[in-house]
């Protein structure tokens, strides 16, 4: 056996082994009578109020990509690309429906791969900073800690400023990096991304990009806060669901399953735990909010492909027919500007 697959079988041992762990943290000690319990006293109404909200979500997402494309791509492109890159999130492991996204927007509204590959490192760079400042936040508002909460200020005005000072450096350490990389072909394609990311990253552009970045955030918390506070009726402080806001968008974030299966509810009854939340109480709201995070957008997806009746093949698959290969798309859409 090669040591290739020695790497791939250690690590898919590991994978099953944190699953495993995962799975038996979830279960073990659970009172499944009350948990039918507490699912039974959700309200419909205010679930539907949920589902606008995950929505709003979706939607300010799609401005947000909007903006980062400069306007090439339409509201409805990029809204069909978000919740079809939801879909595939819940099928593919690795949130490799975030993928999916830019070879649908190629395929079918013909925007270069390339570019979306360079608006997308932006827009998870921002994703990124912005959890690290709130976490910077987070700390201060877990431990009520007054000297904390000033050093966590100091740390997100540090980060704000280190966002500009690289910008000053108009990315020369990164380009030095890229002009070492030994294969042409991704030398010059990497090339051509760092150039559209340094168009796009302007003081301006990072001020508004954070701004949108920053409202998603907010919308997303205020659902969570909602999930909580309203449809499970949990007696817990703004700062009390901060915490379990973070713990829980962290523990959504690792590619270890698809659609953040099991990392998402161990990470939302952890939280939930710290502030006295009974396991079958947390674990309840944790599987009817996550079951709504992926079924809204799998929902509008389907929607969508079966409307504009669109074949698998085309939201996985780069196609070459369009417009040649993805070198000579580029020069062409470079050609055009």
């Amino acid at each position: 056996m090669s040591a290739q697959r020695y790497k791939k079988w250690f690590f898919t041992v590991i994978k099953i082994i944190l699953i495993v762990a995962i799975v038996r943290y979830l279960v073990l000690g659970i009172d499944w009578s009350s948990f039918r319990v507490s699912l039974a006293g959700y309200s419909a109404v205010f679930l539907a109020v949920g589902v606008l909200l995950i929505i709003a979500n979706d939607a300010v997402q799609a401005i947000r990509w909007r903006f980062l494309t400069r306007l090439r791509c339409s509201f409805q492109a990029s809204f069909e690309s978000i919740v079809v890159g939801g879909l595939l999130n819940v099928i593919l492991p690795a949130k490799l429906g975030e993928i999916s996204r830019l070879i649908y927007l190629r395929n079918l509204y013909h925007y270069p791969v390339n570019y979306g590959v360079g608006a997308m490192v932006i827009e998870r760079g921002a994703d990124i900073f912005m959890v690290a400042c709130f976490l910077a936040a987070g700390a201060g508002i877990a431990t009520g800690n007054t000297l904390l909460q000033g050093i966590s200020a100091l740390l997100v005005a540090v980060m704000i400023g280190t966002v500009f000072a690289l910008k000053m450096k108009q990315g020369r350490v990164v380009r030095s990096l890229i002009a070492r990389i030994p294969v042409r072909f991704l030398r010059i394609y990497s090339q051509k991304i760092i150039r559209s990311i340094s168009r796009d990253f302007g003081a301006n552009r990072t001020l508004q990009v954070l701004g949108y970045t920053l409202a998603l955030r907010i919308i997303y918390f205020l659902t969570v806060a909602f999930f909580l506070k309203v449809v499970a009726s949990f007696d817990l402080s703004w700062g009390e669901m901060f915490v379990i806001y973070l713990v829980s968008s962290i523990a959504w974030s690792i590619p270890l399953t698809p659609g953040g299966m099991g990392t998402f509810h161990a990470g939302m009854v952890l939280a939930m735990g710290w502030y006295g939340i009974a396991k079958e109480e947390a674990l309840a709201v944790a599987v009817v909010f996550h079951l709504l995070l992926n079924l809204v957008p799998m929902v509008l997806a389907m929607a969508v492909i079966l409307y504009k009746d669109i074949p698998l093949m085309k939201m996985v698959r780069m196609e070459e027919r369009n417009s040649g290969s993805t070198m000579s798309e580029i020069t062409l859409y470079e050609g055009k500007r």
